[in-house]
């Protein structure tokens, strides 16, 4: 049996509730996504369960609301497996099938293309009720260790493993 390793938010630990309201990941945060991520087969991705609260359409949750869960599992990808902080440069996006809103979980999926030098480009895909609802290609800057860790509070890879 394949073994699932939940990743860790070490941010809950690092800054008290008010000051940590990231609309991604915090648990502080009414109005969060409330995204868990996890590591199982060395593949990385993202679970989250859609509530009509991120609709767009009338039972469809909200392109940019797949846009942030990609953009989200993306940055969770580079905390836990690249051991560095970053941010988006760039973002191109393929919505093929509406993403609905039901009782069953959504599944972000992410994969590492290529590295070079600071720049991560990612493949993010929605993966909901087996089918595959959106794709994108995210380019992220990432930091070196230390502007990491001094401008950004990145508690290293390490702390997002229990």
């Amino acid at each position: 049996m394949p073994k699932r390793i939940e990743i860790v938010n070490p941010y809950i630990n690092i800054y008290d509730s008010s000051s940590y309201q990231c609309f991604g990941c915090s648990p502080h945060n009414k109005c969060a996504l409330d995204i868990k991520f996890y590591l199982e087969e060395n593949i990385f991705y993202g679970k989250w369960q859609p509530e009509n609260r991120f609709e767009g359409y009338h039972g469809v949750v909200h392109g940019g609301i797949q846009a942030t869960l990609m953009d989200e599992a993306a940055s969770w990808y580079i905390y836990s497996q690249v051991g560095t902080a970053g941010v988006t440069k760039s973002m191109d996006i393929e919505y093929i099938l509406p993403t609905r809103v039901t009782s069953n979980a959504v599944y972000i999926k992410v994969s590492e293309i290529d590295r070079d030098g600071n720049e991560v480009s990612l493949k993010t895909e929605i993966f909901h009720e087996e089918k595959v609802r959106a794709i994108a290609n995210i380019v992220y800057f990432t930091f070196p260790d230390k502007i990491a860790k001094q401008k950004y509070f990145y508690p290293g890879k390490e702390a997002f493993y229990k």
